[in-house]
């Protein structure tokens, strides 16, 4: 039904609004995912760290930490494209300028950063431990 009203309002680009800034972010994670934590966890081990969980552990808290922080602005970005979708891109990025100048940007752009760095820490760890169990 939503989808409907959206459809016959005229602007059916509402439902993608925050297609963009929700690719980058995703990319960034994957990318954390299935590239970084593993080449940490490889890189530790060759160099001589015998305890595998204790290279994975660092590997998620590591990459988790990267990742997360590069990709939470585009995160800010899809969250407030979500709250005005008609608005126009334009308009969404000099709301978030006035918001960096007004609070500064590490309360607007990383809001939220620590409970994603912490949910990272935990999908990088058990995709790792998967990916090493299921080969």
């Amino acid at each position: 039904q939503l989808i409907r009203s959206v459809i016959k309002s005229g602007q059916p680009w509402v439902l993608f609004a925050g297609f963009w800034p929700t690719f980058a972010r995703e990319t960034a994670f994957i990318s954390g995912m299935c590239a970084v934590q593993p080449l940490i966890t490889n890189t530790l081990t060759e160099l001589g760290s015998q305890n595998s969980e204790t290279n994975r552990v660092v590997g998620a808290l590591t990459a988790s930490f990267i990742c997360q922080t590069l990709s939470q602005p585009f995160d800010v970005l899809k969250t407030r494209r979500e709250f005005a979708p008609t608005a126009d891109w334009s308009l969404v990025i000099d709301s978030v300028w006035k918001d960096i100048k007004n609070k500064g940007a590490r309360v607007v752009l990383f809001s939220g950063w620590l409970p994603r760095c912490l949910r990272g820490v935990w999908t990088f760890y058990s995709v790792s431990a998967i990916r090493e169990w299921l080969s």
